[in-house]
C-alpha cells in the first residue's frame, strides 16, 4: 500500500510539470522582434510591415534617451494597422489598444518636454489586424542633440502553436 502511495504521488507530480513544459512555457507563448533598431535618427523613421496574424496582442515598448524636448522639438510615435502587407494602413483607434488613448494620427506617444533619465514606455495593440506598422515622426530639428530611440515588438498569445 505504501509503494502504490508514493507511485501516484509521484505521478501527480511529475505529469503536470510535463504537460506544462510541453506547450505553455512563456518561450512557446512569445516573440519578440525589433521594429526600429537602436540608433540616432535625424530624419522620420518607418517599420517594415510587423506580420502578427498568428497571435493576439502585440506589446510594444519604446526606449528614448534622455534629452531636451518641446512641442516644436521633439518625436511622435504613431501605430498603423492593416489587413495586407502592402495595403493602406488607417490609424489605431482606442478600441485597438490597452492603456493608452491614440489620438486621430494613431499617435501612442508623444515626446515633447524634457526626459532626465531614459524613458521607456509600453503599450498593448489588442486590435486583431494582421499587419501594423510604427512611424517615428521627428518634430523639429534633431541634428545636432538626436536621442536615441529603439522600439521592439512582444508578440503574445499564440493562436496556433508551431
Amino acid at each position: 500500500m505504501k509503494f502504490k502511495n508514493i507511485v501516484l504521488a509521484l505521478i501527480m507530480v511529475i505529469l503536470p510539470m510535463v504537460a506544462f513544459s510541453a506547450s505553455y512555457d512563456l518561450a512557446s507563448q512569445l516573440d519578440i522582434d525589433s521594429v526600429i533598431a537602436p540608433g540616432a535618427y535625424t530624419t522620420d523613421q518607418t517599420s517594415d510591415a510587423i506580420s502578427g496574424g498568428n497571435y493576439r496582442a502585440h506589446l510594444f515598448g519604446i526606449y528614448v534617451s534622455a534629452g531636451s524636448y518641446t512641442s516644436s522639438l521633439g518625436m511622435n510615435f504613431n501605430l498603423t494597422h492593416c489587413t495586407t502587407s502592402t495595403g493602406s494602413y488607417t490609424e489605431v483607434v482606442s478600441s485597438d489598444m490597452i492603456g493608452v488613448t491614440p489620438n486621430a494620427s494613431g499617435t501612442i506617444y508623444s515626446v515633447s518636454e524634457d526626459i532626465t533619465t531614459a524613458s521607456y514606455h509600453e503599450f498593448l495593440y489588442v486590435g486583431g489586424m494582421p499587419y501594423l506598422k510604427m512611424t517615428m515622426d521627428i518634430i523639429g530639428d534633431h541634428s545636432n542633440a538626436t536621442p536615441t530611440v529603439c522600439i521592439i515588438d512582444t508578440k503574445g498569445a499564440k493562436i496556433i502553436q508551431q
